[in-house]
């Protein structure tokens, strides 16, 4: 590993000393057409005009940095005087660190940047790294702002966060793109903290990049960095009141800004019946419900056991409907002549305490199907992991936050709600204003000052940690 590391630097070294020779060349020849000049005391340095110089080369961001550039009059942005400013220490640093906002250094120019500084007093390599600064910083704002595996911050937006470095401090700014959710700032300081409190070989290691499982703590501030890229990459407005579910926790709350005012435990969907990441608004409740099965539930499990058992249906209280919605006489049907692919009914399990939907559901447009609804199998609710469903959201408090909805509403009181489950009698209330219901996938969190960690259910986590990690392509755009 040394051996590698002593051939990068001599590479980079290498590029130094070409960047210095061509660097030094187009700056004569700038100078002689009256462009630029190496007289410094009179002129200022500029970038070369020509795109395809070598100080160009390797960009993370290339069109961006070339626009930029352009537009500023090939000025520098980071040298002040006869070397660098201010700012430009403090973004190395930055660089240098950025494992604090769960990044990686080597993803930003860093190993070049090193040697670079190490001979900023030359013009070539001050021409360079300003190039290498203004590319991490374009990149390095879009990744904190909307994260590093999804889209890309626009140019006008990055130009502006580069710009604004004459009015604040580069940390300000950068702090200006990051989410502004508490989840999300509770993972940063979270990480901060095991960063900061690791052995010191660990942290060196950790802040120059690795990322071996062989450190102690890397699984831990992966699990971090994965769920601050997940907040970084949701630009959903949640709204005020609304209903957070985290399926990995198994959880439901009820939002008041950043009060939680109801919790229940929830059942998620299996791995192989996953429940869906999305957000809605639920508008409405019924109180005892049908069930009107979907298709793939009633041809893959219940057809099965209607075939093996007559009274299957009679017991678990089903009606037959045909297309049309009329209820069919079950013992008319001749069951063994169907099968997956010719099955022409629907299912519907009338309301009722023993009903799969237990005796509330709660509705919000999707393109899933799935639903938020109480459940007649409760002992699952005492179970740590609850990954049983079909993909719909079975909930444990659901009288709870139909009062809670209801007297949100404002138009009748909740004891209403419990007059109608005393009487077993079905309705549906509808939810005015309706509440944004947001179902999410964080694996970690801070509950109460301490860090929570969930299964990874869906095998999410894996993929994204491969998408943020990946080698940085410095290559792509030469």
């Amino acid at each position: 590993m040394n051996d590698i590391k002593q051939i990068f630097h001599v590479c980079v070294l290498l590029s130094v000393v070409i960047l210095t020779v061509c660097c030094r060349s187009s700056l004569t020849t700038a100078g002689q057409a009256g462009e630029l000049s190496l007289d410094y005391e009179r002129e200022p340095i500029l970038l070369p005009r020509d795109s395809a110089h070598p100080v160009y080369a390797r960009l993370l961001k290339r069109q961006s940095v070339l626009t930029f550039y352009e537009r500023n009059g090939h000025l520098p942005v980071w040298l002040a005087g006869d070397g660098f400013s201010a700012k430009a220490d403090t973004f190395v640093t930055i660089l240098r660190t950025s494992r604090r906002y769960g990044l990686l250094p080597q993803h930003y120019h860093m190993p070049e940047v090193m040697v670079l500084y190490k001979h900023k007093q030359d013009t070539a390599a001050q021409l360079r790294l300003d190039v290498l600064l203004t590319d991490a910083f374009f990149q390095f704002v879009s990744d904190v702002s909307v994260g590093r595996t999804a889209a890309v911050l626009c140019d006008s937006s990055v130009f502006a966060a580069l710009r604004a470095l004459n009015d604040q401090n580069v940390r300000s700014v950068i702090e200006e793109h990051e989410p502004e959710q508490r989840p999300y700032s509770d993972l940063k300081k979270a990480l901060h903290t095991l960063l900061d409190t690791v052995p010191q070989s660990e942290h060196i290691a950790l802040m120059e990049g690795s990322t071996s499982d062989t450190l102690a703590a890397n699984k831990t501030i992966q699990s971090i960095a994965i769920n601050m890229e997940r907040w970084r990459k949701d630009t959903t407005s949640f709204g005020d009141p609304y209903v957070w579910i985290n399926i990995p926790s198994f959880e439901l709350k009820v939002m008041d800004g950043d009060r939680s005012v109801l919790e229940s435990r929830i059942v998620v969907g299996k791995r192989d019946t996953p429940t869906p990441i999305l957000s809605s608004y639920i508008d409405c409740f019924t109180i005892y419900p049908f069930w009107s099965v979907p298709r793939k539930i009633t041809v893959n499990e219940f057809l099965p056991e209607i075939k093996k058992d007559s009274l299957f249906l009679s017991r678990n209280r089903f009606d037959v409907l045909d297309k049309k919605g009329k209820i069919i006489d079950p013992s008319t049907i001749n069951w063994q002549q169907y099968n997956k692919r010719n099955f022409p009914y629907i299912l519907r399990q009338r309301e009722g305490t023993d009903n799969s939907l237990g005796i509330i559901k709660f509705s919000f447009d999707n393109p899933y199907a799935v639903y938020l609804h109480d459940t007649n199998a409760k002992k699952l609710f005492s179970n740590v992991v609850r990954a049983y469903s079909h993909g719909c959201i079975r909930m444990e408090k659901s009288v709870e936050l139909a009062r809670y909805l209801f007297e949100r509403s404002g138009e009748e009181h909740s004891n209403t709600i419990d007059r109608y489950i005393y009487l077993e009698k079905k309705r549906t209330f509808n939810v005015v204003p309706a509440v944004p219901i947001h179902i999410r996938y964080y694996t970690c969190e801070v509950v109460a000052g301490e860090l929570k960690l969930y299964p990874d259910l869906y095998g999410l986590d894996r993929t994204l940690l491969r998408e943020l990690y990946r080698p940085a392509e410095l290559f792509h755009s030469l």
